[in-house]
């Protein structure tokens, strides 16, 4: 709670200016992405919609606030916005990929290829998943996602 709290002041520190100071977009998204992060990590989904609508309404999100922002879509059920989130971020990581492979599944019906865990040996894991959905496997998928369940939520 202290951390939220500890938060919420330094995101409201950050937007008050005086008339001769300009905003610091970087540091206020930095702010609000460790904000949402911790919104999250607590389930208060609704808490982290609210931090994005305030920095909507001064910038645009971009970076780590991206992703964060990437992040609350999906737990809302907004796929194609956290698609379009992941995919505008810039760069590509391992925990990106976590949400855009199954995205770019649900919404492309286009499962990665066999480089993508080449490439990212960490993904490892999710390999089974993808290779239980080609082979239309739902018992097994299930299997795997309850195994796979605090992997996936690092």
């Amino acid at each position: 709670m202290n951390d939220t709290i500890t938060l919420q002041r330094q995101l409201k520190e950050s937007l008050q200016i005086q008339e001769d100071e300009e905003l610091n977009i970087d540091k206020i998204q930095n702010i609000a992405s460790k904000l949402i992060h911790h919104h999250l990590s607590n389930n208060r989904v609704s808490a982290a919609r609210a931090v994005i609508l305030v920095i909507e309404s001064i910038c645009q999100p971009m970076g780590q606030l991206s992703y964060q922002y990437g992040r609350v879509c999906i737990r809302e059920g907004k796929y194609q916005k956290a698609y379009t989130l992941f995919n505008n971020i810039g760069y590509i990581n391992w925990k990106i990929l976590v949400y855009l492979l199954p995205l770019e599944y649900l919404i492309n019906n286009k499962l990665p290829n066999d480089l993508i865990w080449e490439k990212y040996p960490i993904l490892e894991p999710l390999k089974p998943l993808f290779n239980a959905i080609k082979s239309h496997n739902v018992k097994l998928f299930k299997s795997l996602i309850n195994y796979n369940a605090q992997w996936l939520n690092k």
